[in-house]
């Protein structure tokens, strides 16, 4: 290594190891454990005075802990935006509260058991069309623990049921909003974001299907992805968020933005499913497909146009022309003053 190059490749040694600790993962773990229901959704297409049977499979998944757990049938509603089920007592004197009967009243399932739960949907031959919603849950109350703030610990776990009753079904389905999180995008730092929320009007719930399709020509598009992946259920008279996105190209800490740190995370894509264009704008059209009231197929649409531009690859290639340039002319500059 000759004088006039230490200096040179030294910088840019220190540069590349910046670049490289801030790219490193952070790993974390969730140890949580307890009560899982399997399957967590049912969904049930019921005619009036129909009765139907059900079963379900409750496991005890804690490392020290044996359950007696209790059956009962709740309601839920979707908390917010993001569909987040909060669970309530059916009110007293609904008719809802004479749907759901249990075989057994109590199971007793020792630590890494499971135990089988069967049930019984008996619907009123006088019900009206349209949805109703259940929570099946099994709750206990563990063991006084021996500790001054903690006496008792309720546990609970619940697995929904989505009921509609044949008949005049109504759903009216419209794209209340579709954006992105930053209409500039740099394709190689950051990640994409696409959110669209669907609202929803009717007596019955919808579970959205379509696509997202990046490109000018819906005939031909560049990439087409799916625009509920997650089977996700929109309950009426709500709306609901959904949301599509990329890690970075290149993910450098301080330089990347990852959308997958939003509070809304979404539906994570691998960068490779949608194809984006160096730098221009690209537009993306969110469809939703959902059969209308005479049993027909109709559609709704919502577009977005995206530009991309890669100015933070920019920025960091000159940020390193400068430094170097600066590092050879300083070199140089002391060089020669040291000759003089």
């Amino acid at each position: 290594m000759t004088r006039n190059q230490s200096p040179i490749k030294a910088l840019l040694v220190g540069i590349i190891s910046i670049l490289a600790l801030a790219s490193l993962p952070v790993n974390a773990q969730d140890n949580n454990r307890g009560l899982i229901v399997s399957p967590a959704i049912f969904e049930l297409s019921a005619d009036r005075g129909g009765s139907y049977q059900f079963s379900l499979n409750v496991e005890n998944n804690s490392e020290n802990e044996d359950y007696s757990l209790s059956p009962i049938a709740q309601t839920f509603t979707a908390d917010n935006e993001e569909g987040n089920p909060t669970v309530s007592a059916i009110p007293e004197g609904s008719p809802l509260r004479n749907w759901i009967s249990f075989n057994e009243s109590k199971y007793d399932i020792k630590k890494g058991q499971k135990a089988e739960s069967k049930f019984t949907v008996n619907v009123p031959s006088e019900t009206a069309p349209g949805s109703y919603y259940f929570a099946i849950s099994y709750t206990t109350k563990l063991p006084a623990l021996n500790e001054g703030t903690k006496v008792v610990l309720n546990k609970e776990v619940s697995a929904l049921l989505f009921v509609t009753v044949k008949g005049q079904i109504t759903r009216n389905v419209n794209f209340d909003s579709f954006t992105s999180y930053s209409q500039i995008v740099d394709p190689f730092f950051d990640g994409l974001n696409l959110n669209y929320k669907i609202k929803l009007e009717g007596n019955a719930y919808l579970k959205p299907s379509g696509n997202v399709f990046a490109g000018n020509n819906l005939e031909s598009p560049d990439s087409t992805l799916t625009l509920n992946p997650n089977q996700k259920i929109i309950l009426p008279n709500t709306g609901r968020n959904f949301t599509m996105q990329t890690n970075p190209t290149l993910d450098w800490g301080f330089l990347s933005f990852k959308p997958s740190s939003l509070p809304n995370k979404g539906e994570i894509l691998k960068v490779s499913d949608v194809k984006v264009p160096w730098f221009g704008s690209q537009k993306f059209t969110a469809q939703v497909l959902y059969v209308n009231n005479d049993g027909s197929l109709d559609r709704k649409s919502a577009e977005l146009q995206v530009f991309f531009f890669p100015w933070k690859t920019l920025l960091l290639v000159l940020s390193a022309i400068g430094l170097i340039a600066a590092g050879y002319y300083g070199y140089w500059y002391f060089a020669r003053t040291k000759k003089i």
